[in-house]
């Protein structure tokens, strides 16, 4: 697999709001930096979201043992996490909020204390 890779890679790097990005997506007239900017940000959420429902749905360990019921395990997990941003999409909308602003994560954290 490795005598596959290219001895050397083309890079370009950018530094947006103190983070560098490094990609290979080289041409900034094809991909600016606002866009490089938003898919790294749309990315970091999926990452936050996998996580969530790892460790908060306790998806960290699949206690099924065939991979049919593995893959339906699966599925419920998914299914429970879009049912919670659901009620969540539906909150932050009553409020005028997006649901991923800090302003809402902030309602959700002291609906959750109370």
């Amino acid at each position: 697999m490795y005598c596959q890779m290219p001895d050397t890679l083309a890079i370009r790097e950018i530094k947006i709001n103190g983070m560098v990005i490094t990609t290979t997506l080289l041409n900034p007239k094809e991909v600016t930096r606002k866009e490089l900017g938003e898919l790294y940000t749309k990315r970091w959420l999926i990452e936050v979201d996998f996580r969530f429902i790892k460790t908060v749905l306790q998806m960290d360990v699949l206690r099924c043992k065939t991979s049919d019921m593995v893959c339906k395990e699966i599925w419920v997990h998914l299914l429970a996490y879009n049912l919670i941003r659901a009620v969540m999409a539906q909150a932050a909308y009553s409020y005028n909020l997006p649901p991923r602003t800090p302003e809402f994560q902030r309602h959700v954290t002291a609906v959750k204390c109370i």
